[in-house]
């Protein structure tokens, strides 16, 4: 397993479009978390705390989590489509070993990634606020600041990482996965959870799995969020690890 490990991380950093991705998402966030912090109106968060830097962040990071879950994609997508895949299994015939060794990777990219883009967005919020005069910041409050920055965002971006690798194993394609990995969370569930309240459901929201998540990166996680944080993580989770599971086992006698 060490061997494999070393060898699809070798594959993965060695990927330019890797890079441009991850640089894309973390200018993203900092760059937007920083134009608030800039030209804001000052009387809107005078009284700002650092929960307030902590929901922005969460809530632009979104973006740099679903680019990341188009690495998960193309990381296995497009070593199908180019027939790379091949070797790999030949060298490796226990073929759920290759798929866990590739979501190992992929989780461990996602997880630091979220640490780095949440603490420097963070960080770039907090000086530029208080260097406009917000009041009531310390670095790190107790409320919710530290779950969301280093908890829930590295989680929801392993969850998203995993959530894209699945679906780039199911499909295969590259175009067609990255599609659906990318508007499954953003269109897809809106609109499923648009019906549902059309039809009445009361609480839609707890039919949906990501919705459900971003209670992760939501200083107050109980607010408006039918399961709470640990709850909404872990549905997204069951789901996500669910579809993985599924997607190794179909592939395990699948024709490459």
């Amino acid at each position: 397993m060490t061997d494999l490990l070393r060898s699809e991380w070798f594959k993965l950093r060695t990927l330019r479009l890797n890079y441009v991705l991850l640089l894309i998402g973390f200018a993203f966030v900092v760059v937007i978390t920083g134009l608030i912090g800039i030209f804001a109106d000052v009387g809107d968060f005078t009284t700002t705390s650092s929960s307030d830097i902590a929901e922005i962040v969460g809530g632009t990071s979104i973006l740099a989590g679903l680019l990341i879950s188009v690495i998960g994609v193309l990381t296995i997508s497009s070593e199908f489509g180019h027939g790379t895949i091949r070797p790999t299994l030949v060298a490796t015939p226990s073929r759920p070993k290759v798929f866990i060794a590739k979501a190992i990777v992929l989780a461990v990219l996602a997880f630091v990634s979220a640490l780095v883009i949440g603490l420097a967005g963070y960080l770039v919020g907090y000086v530029l606020f208080s260097a406009r005069g917000a009041e009531g910041l310390s670095l790190f409050d107790s409320d919710g600041t530290l779950t969301v920055i280093l908890i829930g965002l590295p989680i929801l971006f392993v969850l998203l990482t995993m959530f894209g690798y699945a679906v780039g194993l199911l499909i295969r394609n590259s175009a067609a996965a990255v599609t659906l990995a990318i508007l499954w969370p953003i269109l897809i569930e809106t609109i499923i959870g648009t019906a549902l309240a059309v039809g009445g459901v009361d609480e839609p929201g707890k039919f949906l799995p990501y919705q459900s998540s971003l209670a992760l990166v939501s200083p107050d996680g109980a607010d408006g969020f039918a399961y709470g944080r640990v709850g909404g993580g872990l549905f997204f989770g069951v789901v996500v690890f669910a579809l993985l599971a599924l997607a190794i086992a179909i592939n395990n006698t699948r024709d490459v």
